[in-house]
C-alpha cells in the first residue's frame, strides 16, 4: 500500500510540518497512537529523541531525509510494527533494541518480572540463578539482571538473531557479566539447577494465529503458536523441570487470560505439591501462573 497522494511528503519544509503529514497519513490507515508514533518516526529519520524533536519543530526538515521518512511511513502503513521500524522499544523502563525476527516485547510482560523480583527478593536473599526461557531479545533477563544485580541469569533461547539480540542489550545495559547466553530448546541448555524459572513462551492455540493483529502477523510465527490449545510448548517445559529446578524454586509462566486456570491445573497435577497463584495484569487479566515448590 503507498501513501496517498493526498499525503505528499515533497510540500514538507519543516520538521512540524513532516510531523503532520506523518500523524495525517497514520490517521487515514486506522493507526492506533498515531500522534505519538508520528513523533518517534519522524524523530527516528532525523536521529534525535522525541523530546529534542519538540524543540526543533520550527527547524527546516532536511530534503536529503524526505524520501526515508516517506517509504518508513509507506511501512507503517502497511502495519509493519513500529518498533521494527525504529529499532527499539521500551520495557519495564528500559530501552531495548530489537528487529525483525524477535517478538516485541509487550507491557503485559511487565506483570512477569514484577512477580520473578517480588519472589527473589522475598525467598533468596543472596541472589537467585534465574533462568529465563524463551528470552527473544532479553528484555525480561536484563530487568532481572539490573533489578536483582546478586542474581545470575540464564538467558535461553533457540534462535540465533534472538541471541544476539540480549547479548547486545545486555552489554547495552552493563549487565552482561551476570547474564549466560545459551542456545538451545528450553531448559536443555541449563547445566545446573536455578532458583527461579520465568517463561514468556508461544501460547496462540494455533487456529487463532492467522487471526491475530495485523501488526503481530509480522513477528516470527515460532514466537507465537503454541500448538491446538496454547500450552504444547509450556508442557515441554513443565516436563523439563525436574532436572532444573531446585527444591523449594519457583516457576512463572505467562500465559492468554483464558489458559490461566487450565494452566494452573495442570501444573497442579503433574507438581501436586507445589503452591499455586493467578497473577493478574494491569488491565486485570489473569497474565502470570505462578508455582512455587
Amino acid at each position: 500500500m503507498a501513501i496517498s497522494s493526498e499525503y505528499s511528503f515533497y510540500s514538507v519544509k519543516t520538521v512540524q510540518q513532516a510531523v503532520r503529514q506523518v500523524l495525517n497519513a497514520l490517521v487515514y490507515e486506522g493507526i492506533d497512537e498515531a500522534h505519538l508514533e508520528a513523533d518517534l518516526l519522524v524523530a527516528h529519520v532525523l536521529g534525535i529523541s522525541r523530546t529534542e524533536l519538540f524543540a526543533r519543530l520550527p527547524d527546516t526538515f532536511p530534503e536529503g531525509s524526505i524520501f526515508a521518512l516517506m517509504l518508513l511511513v509507506n511501512r507503517r502503513c502497511n502495519r509493519e510494527p513500529l518498533a521494527y521500524l525504529i529499532g527499539w522499544r521500551e520495557f519495564y523502563g528500559l530501552c531495548f533494541t530489537v528487529r525483525s525476527g524477535v517478538l516485541i516485547p509487550r507491557q503485559e510482560t511487565e506483570t512477569l518480572v514484577d512477580e520473578a523480583i517480588r519472589v527473589a527478593r522475598k525467598r533468596y536473599a543472596c541472589g537467585p540463578a534465574i533462568a529465563d526461557v524463551g528470552c527473544g531479545c532479553g528484555a525480561i533477563a536484563v530487568s532481572l539482571a539490573l533489578h536483582l544485580p546478586q542474581s545470575r541469569i540464564y538467558a535461553v533461547d533457540s534462535n540465533p538473531v534472538a541471541l544476539d539480540l540480549t547479548a547486545l542489550n545486555s552489554d547495552k545495559h552493563n549487565v552482561r557479566e551476570r547474564v549466560a547466553i545459551d542456545e538451545g530448546d528450553l531448559l536443555s541448555p541449563v547445566d545446573k539447577p536455578v532458583e527461579i524459572v520465568v517463561a514468556n513462551l508461544p501460547y496462540i492455540r494455533s487456529r487463532n494465529v492467522h487471526s491475530l493483529q495485523a501488526e503481530v502477523l509480522h513477528e516470527p510465527q515460532e514466537a507465537l503458536d503454541g500448538g491446538y490449545d496454547g500450552l504444547q510448548v509450556i508442557r515441554r517445559l513443565l516436563e523439563q523441570l525436574p532436572q532444573k529446578l531446585v527444591s523449594g524454586g519457583a516457576l512463572l509462566l505467562e500465559c492468554d487470560p483464558d489458559q490461566a486456570s487450565v494452566l494452573a491445573d495442570e501444573v497442579g497435577k503433574m507438581y501436586p505439591k507445589s503452591e499455586l497463584r493467578i497473577l493478574q495484569d494491569l488491565t486485570r487479566r489473569d497474565r502470570v501462573v505462578e508455582a512455587l515448590f
